[in-house]
């Protein structure tokens, strides 16, 4: 019988925690929003075909995501200095298109907790954001922060899970159309599925996980196992969040009810659950808009102390000077459409950039010692890097 002893259960217990720390808060940045305005949006659209789309982004994402965390846990080097080690000023590039996609985007998800607060209470959404932007601050800022940002994260994504479960629940669906849509559908569209893929690893969410394995030192070659855990479970939680809203909302369409195009998943909630859709509603959005604040802030600051040794010791300053911009551009001209249309566009190549950075580097056997990812998937990977590439170079195009 083998005996374990108390310090070998505390490293099990901390590795334990790191896994679902870097999963939970990978995926409440992913789910903000946006994810939730495009689940609804592509669901009126492609029906019960959408149900495919859902399911191939979600294997194509935890290919993506295991390839870049792989890099980064593996070689216990953020994406950054992998970056330079390549090409000097590659990850200072990725560093500042991080953060400026990081930021702006935040406008975003600030705007969001506002509509949430007013959803919800009543409240001016500008004032919303300001209380928001408080309680944010507080996460961050107490003492042992690490903790009440775990537990705060946590629970968000679980109150978020529940509510569209339930509205998952209450749609009349035929299951042989949805089996076929899912699994056999009658249309696919390439334009929504790399949508989907650039929303959930795209941009600053590819690393932000990673990050976090970093920095309870989930890393090395002994930690394989325990990095593509939290690398799939992450996709994972985001995929179960999608189908279930995709599930709600085809629900509502079906039924022959016409979405309001101001505030699609609103109205599905509206529609679903009558009088207490409007709360429910305001609880997911606060739920995946603050999430996303957190997930956002959390990792353009680990971006930013890498620039320079010198700014390794100003979170408290770059926080503070985060969450105030993005609010004061929120409550001074709204939520500026050309802006968030910028980060999307800035969005779009990090995540091939990324990807692209991660595959070469796996070639360095100093780093990366005898692992070396099967051939199937480097392959698979090259060609999502060119999809995604193209896709990118394309939108700015039209």
């Amino acid at each position: 019988m083998k005996i374990v002893l108390p310090s070998e259960k505390m490293k099990i217990k901390n590795r334990g925690t790191a896994i679902w720390s870097a999963a939970i808060i990978m995926a409440t940045s992913a789910i903000g929003p946006g994810f939730l305005t495009q689940t609804t949006v592509f669901t009126g659209i492609l029906g019960y075909d959408f149900g495919f789309i859902v399911m191939i982004s979600v294997v194509i994402d935890i290919l993506a995501q295991n390839s870049i965390w792989k890099a980064i846990g593996i070689s216990g080097k953020n994406i950054q200095t992998l970056g330079d080690g390549l090409f000097f000023g590659l990850g200072t590039l990725v560093s500042i298109l991080v953060i400026l996609g990081g930021l702006v985007f935040n406008i975003g998800n600030v705007a969001g907790t506002g509509l949430a607060m007013e959803t919800i209470f009543g409240i001016n959404p500008q004032n919303g954001a300001l209380i928001s932007g408080f309680i944010v601050l507080v996460v961050f800022f107490v003492p042992d922060s690490q903790k009440l940002l775990d537990w705060f994260v946590k629970t968000l994504a679980i109150i978020m899970l529940i509510f569209v479960f339930l509205l998952a629940l209450k749609a009349p669906l035929d299951l042989k159309f949805l089996f076929k849509g899912t699994f056999w559908p009658g249309k696919f569209d390439v334009k929504s599925t790399l949508t989907l893929i650039g929303g959930t690893v795209g941009g600053y969410i590819s690393f932000a996980g990673a990050q976090k394995l970093l920095d309870s030192k989930t890393t090395g070659l002994e930690n394989l196992s325990s990095i593509s855990k939290s690398a799939t479970m992450g996709i994972l939680t985001t995929g179960f969040m999608r189908y279930f809203l995709f599930l709600g909302t085809l629900g509502v369409v079906i039924s022959g009810q016409v979405l309001n195009p101001q505030n699609p998943t609103a109205s599905v909630f509206f529609i679903a659950f009558g009088n207490y859709g409007k709360l429910f509603f305001g609880i997911v959005l606060w739920a995946a808009a603050i999430t996303s604040v957190i997930g956002a802030t959390y990792t353009s600051f680990s971006f930013f102390k890498n620039l320079h040794t010198t700014l390794k010791n100003s979170k408290i300053g770059f926080i503070l000077l985060f969450i105030i911009i993005s609010l004061l551009t929120y409550i001074k001209i709204g939520k500026p459409v050309n802006l968030l249309l910028f980060a999307g566009y800035i969005n779009s190549f990090i995540l091939p950039l990324g990807l692209t950075i991660s595959l070469l580097s796996f070639k360095n056997t100093s780093l990366f010692g005898a692992y070396k990812p099967a051939i199937w998937v480097v392959t698979l990977a090259w060609i999502l890097v060119f999809l995604l590439l193209g896709f990118s170079i394309y939108s700015l195009m039209v």
